[in-house]
């Protein structure tokens, strides 16, 4: 049964995100990046930003994901390598004090060049979301002593971004800018204790999550991705609730063949135990408010950390597996597909 629907506002035409008085401009979701975000229009303290550059690439037999993260005064560096056939993976999460190893990203996704070189890693990111991306990586002692590397590129950009332009209900001066590009080519070699993997451009999916925002302290947020090949076209999936003013727009959209076909908003249903505990390693069932998209998410590996930096914490966890379902696309054909590679994110952070 379909539920309550909101009517979403586009944004079509470019211009600046923020006002002079640093509220937006204008809320809601559009095809590409097309209002410019400037740190020097934030009316608040640069200890409340929250910035990051979030790429995942998977071929169905391995994920690997890069994060690179400023919140306020810290920095961090993320890695994580994922097998889903061993059900095995690992995961490094170096904090940086600002002032110590800055970490400095830029305030378009047209430029994502980033040079980071310390005792713990060594990291190059070349290129833009609309062109292709580069990503260099070294890492000394990342799992059983053993070095990580990463040597890969992202090309074939699809057409379509989803970007959402996110308020929050009393906040006026926070928001959350955010670009998810899904559906690029992988190519290149990853290689660390559990052996080299090489990603084939024919098999090989990657995305970029690139965010820009002002948030509450204490945020939490459900956020699912999928890539693949199905009937002989790219399907990602892309949905995301939690946090924010949903009535200007919703996280939640399809990609076929790099063209997005937006969807309402999308919900999981999972199963708790006796003590009422999120059991995140048994199925999640999908739906979307418009009923256009049905699945069941199949876990088939968790990776979970908690971190605790002074007055910060975060309390992360994302699971690994893979979506069986059918989307109604813009045309009203259904796209039925199985197994589809991908993983939901269930994160707390107080920040």
């Amino acid at each position: 049964m379909k539920r309550n629907q909101n009517v979403e506002h586009e944004i079509v035409n470019p211009g600046p995100l923020h006002d002079d008085h640093g509220f937006l401009a204008e809320k809601g979701w559009a095809r590409s990046p097309l209002l410019s975000y400037r740190r020097s229009a934030l009316k608040t303290p640069s200890a409340r930003m929250k910035e990051w550059d979030y790429y995942l690439f998977d071929d169905g037999a391995v994920a690997v994901a890069i994060t690179i993260m400023r919140i306020g005064f810290i920095g961090t560096l993320a890695v994580s390598y994922t097998d889903r056939a061993s059900a095995r993976g690992q995961g490094s999460y170096p904090i940086f004090p600002h002032g110590k190893r800055d970490i400095h990203l830029g305030e378009s996704s047209g430029d994502l060049g980033f040079h980071h070189l310390s005792n713990i890693c060594l990291l190059d990111v070349g290129g833009s979301a609309d062109d292709g991306i580069s990503l260099h990586l070294h890492r000394d002692d990342f799992l059983e002593g053993m070095p990580f590397d990463i040597d890969v590129r992202l090309s074939r950009p699809p057409r379509d971004s989803l970007v959402m332009v996110t308020p929050f209900k009393g906040l006026p001066r926070h928001f959350y800018y955010n670009r998810k590009t899904l559906g690029y080519r992988v190519s290149g070699v990853v290689s660390c204790a559990f052996g080299e993997h090489e990603f084939e451009d024919s098999s090989s999916f990657g995305l970029l999550d690139w965010g820009r925002g002002v948030w509450p302290r204490d945020t939490r947020w459900i956020w699912g991705e999928a890539m693949g090949r199905v009937d002989g076209h790219d399907l990602c999936l892309d949905v995301g609730y939690g946090f924010g003013d949903p009535m200007p727009a919703v996280e939640a959209g399809v990609f076929v063949d790099g063209v997005l076909h937006k969807l309402q908003l999308a919900r999981f249903e999972r199963e708790h135990d006796l003590d009422g505990r999120l059991l995140r390693m048994e199925p999640w069932d999908l739906t979307t408010a418009d009923d256009r998209l049905n699945a069941t998410f199949t876990p088939i590996h968790e990776r979970a950390n908690e971190t605790h930096a002074g007055i910060m914490s975060a309390d992360m966890h994302q699971v690994f597996g893979s979506f069986t379902g059918a989307v109604v696309l813009d045309d009203g054909s259904v796209l039925r597909f199985e197994n589809l590679p991908g993983a939901v994110e269930d994160n707390h952070y107080r920040w």
